[in-house]
């Protein structure tokens, strides 16, 4: 077996830390040390601290701890080069600790001792560090595997996606070879594969492992959730999730170099399983370039539905000085004109900026050298205008945007509101709705009006996470499918032949989204509750404005409204039952977004919510 196929488990190491006999109580007293630490520890290298944790039992007065390490026979070693432990908790203490890699194989061993102002107490450690791994000749057909040590964790919810973290299994082969796999967790798996990855059914649960030709079993238990509804067809496969499994070849750029995909793997898992991407025309990067300075985050898409990130370094290459890059952009006067009224293009006639290169800097005054995002005045009030040199720097200034005669709106023109006529009884087709579900009315409102008609024949699947595509177009919808005015396309991922062409154009046209960047609408990105409460905020003409969409938490006005709008909120029922707590950040599925827009619709021009 080549050791390329091992991933992480060549680096994979065990501590075994145990305690020695010398564990001793001075002075025969009551005060003691117990070791809380369990009597295997885990860690991946050498270069990992691991722990040791000890609690005081029977302490008279307040603990003092010393650490130091021992040889095999108890006699002090080095002391005084480990420092004081720390303090975590109901008088605990925590050492930690790193085996240095010429260390391999050889035992250490420590010793805890402490004093409580009248007695002392002290405890011994050993501790191993051994690697673990695969021996290359190793290539021929396996005759089984068999289970050493189970996952960590043993008991789910219904839906939950199974943890191989802490797994350890042997792999026998026919010619009488051998070799111990470690798990550290699902991206570390390696060749092994399992079913299932998402556990669905309620009680005792079989777990099945497969290597090559060869399968071993375990249980665990899945706890039944609430609302749950199992999905009956296990054979369509859907994505679960996405891991970031090896980096990228190149980590360190200078400024505004191309960010390079190269050497990426990531694993794509579902339902079924997973499969390893490594072509990075697969992913979207953003950003696309290296626009700072120092550490910075990279986000790598897949298909607009998961994301993973990475840290890249970006700082001058001594070799590239006799280059000129694009370091930074200051704007050192702004433009002349800063009062405009809604959807007049952005004037930079009179600006002067101040380019900073890695040569140097220059000063830039011809607008048409510069680039405004966004290109016109799409919002009421204060708004902030991006200046951008070469799409690479950029730098910023306000303007003031004149307010049309439209009352007490602070944005587009709300659209009008139809109304939402109740639903006539539960009828719908959708055999995946619990009879009773709170959410029932609103489903059935939503197929009878044709906000959505679910996968067009009997399943809503109301549990299926919402797009944003799919959110704008039920907003669209709920409001009569208006006609745009203008159908210009707006997003360089937005085209005419999307089902959400018509209600991306109508909902930018209101002030209701205006995109995830300058280009972008991102509508396969999953929405999430800020997002939606957020659309219906705005197209209700944005009640209870405060400005708080100008700032960090641009929900909160959003999120003020529903929680009391009407006297009643449209969060009822979907806060956290135990202690009424609600996360904006939340992802939210389907029958979340219906009910959202049902409740919307009755308060505003419907009877009132019971």
């Amino acid at each position: 077996m080549k050791r390329t196929k091992i991933m992480a488990a060549l680096l994979a190491a065990l501590l075994i830390v145990s305690a020695l006999p010398l564990a001793a109580f001075a002075g025969g007293g009551s005060f003691w040390l117990q070791r809380v630490t369990e009597e295997e520890v885990v860690v991946y290298s050498s270069s990992e601290s691991f722990g040791f944790e000890v609690e005081p039992k029977n302490a008279a007065g307040e603990v003092r701890y010393y650490w130091f390490q021992i040889d095999a026979n108890g006699r002090p070693v080095n002391v005084g080069d480990d420092g004081e432990p720390v303090i975590v908790g109901n008088g605990r203490a925590l050492y930690m600790h790193n085996i240095p890699e010429e260390k391999m194989n050889e035992h250490l061993y420590y010793r805890c001792m402490a004093n409580d102002g009248s007695e002392s107490a002290y405890v011994d450690f050993s501790c191993v560090l051994y690697p673990i791994g695969f021996e290359d000749d190793y290539e021929g057909p396996v005759d089984h595997i068999a289970i050493d040590r189970l996952p960590f964790r043993l008991e789910y919810g219904q839906g939950e996606t199974l943890d191989l973290s802490g797994l350890s299994y042997d792999i026998y082969y026919e010619d009488g070879g051998h070799a111990g796999v470690y798990v550290m967790d699902n991206a570390s798996a390696g060749d092994l594969a399992w079913r299932p990855v998402v556990l669905t059914e309620e009680g005792r649960q079989i777990v099945t492992l497969y290597y090559k030709e060869a399968s071993a079993e375990f249980s665990v238990t899945v706890n039944r959730v609430e609302g749950y509804v199992p999905p009956e067809d296990n054979d369509e496969e859907y994505e679960v999730d996405l891991e970031l499994t090896e980096l990228p070849e190149k980590l360190n750029y200078f400024p505004g170099e191309k960010i390079d995909l190269s050497g990426i793997r990531c694993r794509l898992w579902t339902n079924m399983g997973f499969r390893d991407i490594t072509d990075p025309s697969e992913f979207v990067v953003y950003p696309d370039t290296a626009d700072g300075m120092g550490p910075m985050t990279v986000s790598v898409e897949y298909k607009g539905h998961f994301a993973v990130s990475y840290e890249i370094n970006v700082e001058m290459i001594n070799d590239i000085f006799d280059q000129e890059y694009e370091v930074d952009l200051e704007i050192l006067e702004a433009p002349a004109r800063r009062d405009y009224i809604y959807g007049e293009p952005i004037d930079l006639t009179g600006i002067k900026c101040r380019l900073y290169t890695t040569l140097g800097f220059k000063d830039i005054t011809d607008p048409k050298e510069l680039r405004a995002e966004p290109a016109s005045a799409d919002s009421f009030g204060n708004m902030t205008v991006t200046v951008y040199y070469n799409d690479v720097v950029s730098d910023t200034y306000d303007i003031v945007v004149g307010q049309p005669d439209i009352g007490d709106l602070t944005g587009p023109a709300a659209p009008e509101v139809p109304p939402a006529p109740a639903p006539q009884g539960p009828a719908h087709p959708f055999n995946d709705i619990p009879e009773g579900a709170y959410y029932e009315q609103a489903v059935a409102w939503a197929y009878q009006t044709g906000v959505t008609d679910g996968n067009g024949k009997d399943k809503f699947m109301p549990f299926q996470l919402c797009t944003r595509g799919q959110v704008v177009t039920f907003l669209w919808r709920a409001m009569g499918s208006p006609e745009p005015e203008n159908l210009q396309e707006p997003f360089d991922d937005v085209n005419e032949n999307d089902y959400f062409y018509k209600p991306v154009i109508w909902a930018v046209s209101h002030g209701i989204t205006d995109g995830t960047s300058a280009t972008t609408f991102s509508p396969a990105s999953q929405c999430r509750r800020s997002h939606i409460l957020t659309f219906l905020w705005r197209t209700l003409g944005k009640p209870g404005d405060t400005g708080a969409e100008k700032t960090n938490e641009w929900w909160a006005d959003a999120l003020a409204w529903a929680d009391s709008s009407g006297g009643k909120s449209l969060l009822d029922e979907t806060k956290d039952p135990t202690d009424g707590s609600y996360d904006v950040r939340d992802f939210c599925p389907r029958f979340e977004v219906v009910t959202y827009l049902y409740r919307a619709m009755l308060m505003m021009n419907g009877p009132t919510r019971q």
